[in-house]
């Protein structure tokens, strides 16, 4: 598999990791969508400079593929996000 075929299926788990627990962090702390919104921006950031430094490591260090790390993946992160914390937020706060 291609370096960012690696980083871009992590960003759909991350997505989806970020949402689930900004989604049950929402439950049980009563955030609303602009606290998620910052969740996942810290929790992207964070897991920017994990990779960053991972895929320097393994593939060695260029400068223009550690821009890509940044933006590859970044639309598909935050829409696995929004889909996912609308299922869980759902799921967690029926009405009725």
């Amino acid at each position: 598999m291609k370096p960012l075929s690696v980083i871009y299926w992590s960003r759909v788990c991350l997505g989806i990791t970020a949402a689930v627990i900004s989604g049950f962090l929402g439950l049980f702390f009563n955030l609303n969508l602009m606290n998620g919104v910052g969740i996942v921006l810290i929790f992207y950031i964070l897991t920017n400079y994990i990779l960053k430094r991972w895929f320097a490591g393994k593939w060695g260090e260029a400068s223009e593929d550690l821009k890509k790390v940044f933006t590859t993946g970044i639309g598909t992160y935050f829409i696995m996000w929004i889909v996912t914390w609308i299922l869980v937020y759902t799921i967690t706060h029926p009405s009725g």
